[in-house]
């Protein structure tokens, strides 16, 4: 029972712990919000900033708006000054280009007036000229109808001369085809006769030829038999030259084994005799002292010389073992490169037999490409000596059907001539008609150059009356008409109103935090959503007053102070909340 009520006044105290801290929390922020701070009477005093202002986060807030709300009204009147003043000079400068255009619409005009009234002075002058030109090509074309007849009559006369030469002419020309005819056939049996002869001189080049490749095959042939044998030769004196390389080292390895054995024996009888000279003077030594010395000195120089003839022994005997066991190794290691090289000896010995295998390979392939080649160059020479009997076949052809095409075409020369002859006959018939019917062209053109130069008159009359028509229909209205109605004069800027604002809320002090009791949530935001919210409405209420104005021109509703008042509205709410 009494660990349960220990156990629940601990739990009491806690709680009272708790209690007392959550007190003391909600005093500091009480203090913090609305910078009254409990003194030690209980009583909440006032506290203040550096600055004189009351102290507290609510308060800060509600200084912040109203100090925000005053540079919102500088602003605003500000940008109302501004928007004032730009319209004016928007007006101002509309007014000046406005005046500028009508001057230049004027001079426009003028310029339209001087332009219009000398297309009519230069439509008047191309008539008069149109017609001279028009008077001239008549004048032109009779004289030009004159010179024709004369050439009339001279193609006359020209012409019936002209055809008694080519009667001639055309006489003289067969007799030539015919001698040509004659001459390009004996002309063809000369060349036949002299490439039949050619042809042999070819054949026999290329029997020759079959001749040459064969003795050069089998000189070749030869020539792979003795690479062979030079070869296989070669490969021998190798082997035998390895396998006396291998000998000699065999014999070298066991010379220098002799050697070292020999060596080491020299060297056991020296080391033995060291050591038995070595006893002989530590005997004496030991006799020396016994004889020079007594008592304790006596014992001491005895057991010193015999010491140093015990280290003495030893050395020579480690030497002596030492010496034994890199004998050993020497032999082990001639022993090795002898082998080594019997063994390299071995390989170059397989690779001269490889070798020789592939030699004798290589010269069975050589002989085959040389019969391959040879048979290769039979059959060529074969092909030509054919293509050289075609070609004279091809030649007899040939010249058989030159001599028809020749005979045919002297044929064909002959019938020519004659359907010339004709021809010339009845062309000297048709001059004489043919110099009326021209005589009878040239009258009825005449008269058609003047029936056309009438109509081309008419033509010029009609295209001056057009001329003036379009001059006409391009010239311009009296841009003074109207000009009263727009004048901007009549519509100056009008003056923005200013937008109205509304002051923010002043904090009210919430009741002070009581010891024990819960602490309102509502404490420390009371406050602030009409701090920010007041804040937020000044914004949004100069951007409505502002764009709701009018403007004058050139500007627009993006133009005027709105997105700046809703700037510091939504700014003055941000801090509301912190």
């Amino acid at each position: 029972m009494s660990g349960g009520r220990s156990q629940q006044n601990k739990i009491i105290e806690h709680q009272n712990e708790q209690i007392r801290k959550q007190y003391e929390m909600d005093l500091k922020n009480y203090e913090f919000q609305y910078g009254l701070k409990k003194d030690e009477d209980g009583n909440f005093v006032q506290q203040y900033d550096e600055d004189g202002s009351k102290a507290g986060a609510i308060q800060d807030q509600y200084e912040f708006a109203v100090e925000g709300l005053n540079l919102r009204k500088q602003a605003d009147q500000e940008t109302n000054d501004y928007q004032m003043e730009t319209a004016r000079q928007n007006w101002e400068q509309g007014k000046s280009m406005q005046e500028f255009q009508w001057q230049q619409e004027d001079r426009i005009y003028q310029k339209n007036i001087d332009q219009y009234e000398n297309q009519l002075e230069f439509n008047s002058l191309e008539y008069g000229d149109a017609i001279a030109r028009e008077r001239t090509v008549l004048d032109e074309r009779f004289i030009e109808a004159a010179f024709q007849n004369q050439g009339l009559i001279q193609d006359l006369y020209e012409q019936t001369g002209t055809a008694g030469f080519a009667k001639t002419q055309a006489k003289l020309g067969l007799l030539a085809k015919e001698e040509t005819a004659e001459y390009q056939k004996q002309k063809q049996l000369i060349n036949l006769k002299q490439n039949t002869g050619a042809a042999k001189y070819r054949t026999a080049e290329q029997e020759l030829d079959i001749l040459n490749r064969r003795g050069e095959t089998r000189y070749q042939q030869a020539g792979i038999g003795l690479n062979l044998a030079r070869e296989e030769a070669d490969a021998r004196f190798r082997k035998a030259n390895i396998l006396l390389d291998a000998k000699t080292q065999t014999q070298l390895t066991d010379y220098q084994n002799e050697m070292i054995r020999r060596e080491q024996n020299k060297q056991s009888l020296d080391s033995a005799h060291a050591i038995e000279q070595q006893t002989i003077r530590g005997l004496q030594a030991a006799g020396q002292a016994q004889l020079s010395q007594a008592g304790r000195s006596q014992g001491k120089a005895v057991q010193m010389i015999m010491a140093e003839l015990g280290r003495n022994n030893n050395y020579i005997a480690e030497s002596l073992v030492r010496g034994q066991d890199a004998a050993e190794a020497r032999m082990r290691q001639n022993k090795i490169n002898n082998l080594n090289v019997i063994q390299k000896a071995a390989l170059a010995e397989q690779q001269i037999d490889v070798n020789s295998v592939m030699n004798i390979q290589k010269a069975m392939m050589g002989v085959q490409e040389a019969d391959r080649n040879l048979k290769m160059g039979d059959a060529r020479s074969q092909l030509n000596m054919d293509q050289i009997k075609k070609a004279v076949m091809d030649q007899y052809e040939n010249a058989e059907v030159d001599v028809r095409k020749i005979e045919q075409d002297l044929k064909q020369a002959q019938s020519s001539t004659g359907l010339s002859l004709k021809e010339i006959d009845f062309k000297t018939a048709n001059v004489g008609s043919r110099f009326k019917t021209n005589q009878d062209i040239l009258k009825a053109s005449l008269e058609s150059a003047v029936a056309t130069s009438d109509m081309n008159m008419k033509d010029i009359y009609r295209a001056k009356q057009s001329a003036d028509l379009a001059a006409e229909a391009r010239k311009m209205l009296d841009p003074n008409v109207g000009r009263e109605d727009i004048d901007l004069e009549n519509f100056r800027p009008l003056d923005i109103p200013l937008p109205k604002y509304q002051n923010p809320l002043e904090p009210k002090i919430p009741p002070a935090p009581i010891q024990g009791a819960m602490q309102s949530q509502m404490g420390m935001g009371a406050a602030i959503p009409g701090a920010a919210l007041g804040g937020a409405a000044m914004g949004f209420g100069a951007y409505s007053a502002a764009t709701a104005g009018a403007f004058g021109p050139g500007l627009t509703a993006a133009s005027a102070a709105g997105p700046l008042g809703l700037a510091v509205g939504l700014g003055a709410f941000a801090l509301g909340l912190f």
